[in-house]
């Protein structure tokens, strides 16, 4: 059994065997069974049934200070707010569109009403910004975020995109307000959740933080929560640069220094997550609750917990900042590698020790996000150490609201399960896994961006990498033909290595001298290049077409924005 520290969640044991006759860890729980799973009807209006369903499901009020909440600050405003208020409207929308899209009350003609009243909100929050006293209210920033929730929930192959316009337009209304805004709860709720938000957004675009990291990172250093954001901020900015700079540099000595020392960066900041990892207090630890050796059925795709490790978390907050930062993890690892094959090519970058070091800590990061899933889909140990499922219907009794199977789990899987699944190292039986989770969290919890973007068909770093090495060959570049760099200055420089960040950087300075290349190695290298472009280009219109196939217009754009910036 296991405890969140306010409250002990178990569910009534229920036995099963594995094809041997033992045992099972995991109880069976068949998908269909979910799906008809039918929520108590009352006998009051349906709108009021959605708001109970909405906050039951989707809001989070932590019960420890080291933690935070999630659209907790709702209850409170829209109990000072009228019924025809623009969050009124706003918070009806998406109520009733997350009630809308559960199995239990779908075909009950509810999305119709969801979409009106979204149109409705839309209007007023227009007009709302126009009035200088409103714009600035947190009624406001809180209609948008719940806009951008709403296409969370509803996103469809036509507007996956549009959720990041809401997000676009919450950030200028935080620039706008100022840091007064934090001196109040709501305020600083509202800030935190626009800036989770805006770091998916900016990671997910390559771009680097709105505003930059010092201007979001403000809470005190003593902050748990605090001080993984500010790692978060730093690698989005990084991987932004690094996108610029292997994307537009030629290849000439000078450009692989300099790729040399963000390559640096990366590998000091890897060392930053670690060490975060290793002082985290013990409520914010991750525990091992068990270990899963055989799926029930056989079926991957429907099963309930992947084979390994499974894991608990303290609460649902807790759990998402790990993933937060084992994605972040991913990404180092992926922009590690990208620098060494930059620097090492045409020669293969899986040769360099810098790849090894690399794949051993995204295996280790897809594997953990995939322990996480059952705790964050509601899933505990009872006392006999069975594990068990939650209640996916969607209402729960009791004061169970931190450790039920809520919705927000499934909101809080879908980014580290996406990149999770892009992964070049992740498993294909671990990809099966994931998109079967992907499509539970949109058919059997409701939001529909689960689905669009577990459709997509890509592989990183690696299509990134080919994309990467389509750079213009520079005739001061004799590493091309002598592995100056290659194999000298990349082997010198593992990834974990004792010295801060800084004296890595420090010591990345220039060593030697090039000399010039033959006219006939250029020659060679420059077809070798030509070949090489022509034949990424080709790939990657396949794979627009395939993703426009899989995701619409939008979700091709998606992707071939990933690619080219």
């Amino acid at each position: 059994m296991f405890q969140n520290g306010q409250i002990t969640f178990s569910i009534t044991p229920q036995r099963d065997t594995n094809a041997n006759g033992a045992r099972s860890l995991i109880s069976s729980l068949d998908s269909e069974s979910l799906k008809n799973s039918v929520t108590r009807t009352l006998a009051i209006p349906v709108e009021e049934q959605a708001s109970c369903f909405f906050v039951q499901n989707f809001v989070h009020t932590p019960h420890d200070p080291t933690s935070r909440g999630w659209f907790d600050f709702l209850v409170p405003l829209i109990k000072t707010e009228k019924s025809d208020s623009h969050l009124s409207t706003a918070f009806s929308a998406v109520a009733l569109a997350s009630l809308a899209n559960r199995p239990s009350t779908r075909g009950r003609g509810l999305m119709p009403q969801a979409l009106a009243l979204y149109t409705k909100a839309l209007k007023q929050i227009n007009l709302a910004l126009q009035n200088p006293t409103q714009q600035k209210q947190d009624s406001t920033v809180a209609s948008i975020l719940l806009l951008g929730f709403f296409e969370t929930i509803t996103s469809e192959r036509s507007n996956v995109l549009a959720w990041g316009s809401h997000i676009d337009g919450a950030v200028q209304l935080i620039k706008m307000r100022g840091k007064k805004q934090l001196r109040t709860k709501t305020g600083h709720a509202l800030f935190v959740t626009v800036r989770t938000q805006m770091l998916i957004m900016v990671m997910s675009a390559s771009k680097p933080p709105i505003l930059g990291v010092d201007w979001w990172a403000i809470e005190s250093p003593s902050d748990r929560g605090a001080i993984i954001f500010r790692l978060l901020l730093r690698v989005a900015e990084l991987r932004a640069e690094i996108n610029h700079c292997l994307g537009f540099y030629p290849h000439t000595s000078e450009h692989s220094q300099k790729v040399l020392i963000l390559m640096h960066q990366a590998q000091g900041m890897e060392l930053e997550f670690q060490d975060w990892m290793n002082s985290v207090p013990e409520g914010w630890r991750v525990k091992t609750a068990a270990w899963v050796d055989n799926v029930p059925g056989g079926d991957i795709t429907k099963a309930d917990v992947c084979p390994g490790k499974v894991d608990a978390y303290r609460d649902i907050f807790i759990a998402a900042m790990w993933n937060h930062s084992r994605i972040s993890r991913l990404f180092l690892a992926g922009l590690v590698v990208r620098c060494a094959a930059w620097i090492s090519s045409p020669a293969d970058y899986r040769t360099t020790p810098q790849y090894a070091t690399s794949a051993r800590i995204g295996v280790d990061m897809v594997a953990d996000i995939i322990a996480s899933v059952p705790y964050l889909l509601g899933w505990r140990l009872d006392d006999d150490g069975q594990l068990k499922p939650g209640d996916l219907s969607g209402f729960t009794s009791g004061n169970d609201d931190i450790t039920s199977a809520k919705a927000l789990g499934g909101f809080f899987l879908t980014w580290p399960l996406f990149c999770a699944g892009c992964s070049d190292y992740a498993t294909d039986i671990q990809r099966q896994w994931i998109k079967g989770r992907m499509n539970l969290i949109s058919d059997v919890m409701g939001m529909n961006q689960a689905k669009t973007i577990g459709s997509f068909h890509v592989r990183l770093p690696s299509m990134v990498i080919r994309r990467d090495n389509m750079g213009v060959v520079d005739p001061s570049m004799a590493r091309l033909t002598q592995d100056a760099i290659t194999m000298s200055d990349i082997i010198k420089t593992p990834l974990y290595v004792p010295i801060t960040a800084q004296q890595m950087i420090a010591e990345a300075e220039p060593k030697e001298t090039l000399s010039q290349p033959s006219t006939k190695a250029l020659n060679t290298i420059q077809h070798h290049v030509v070949l090489q472009r022509e034949a990424f280009e080709k790939e990657r219109k396949l794979l627009l077409r395939k993703a426009s196939s899989f995701g619409g217009e939008s979700a091709g754009r998606m992707i071939g924005d990933g690619l080219t910036t």
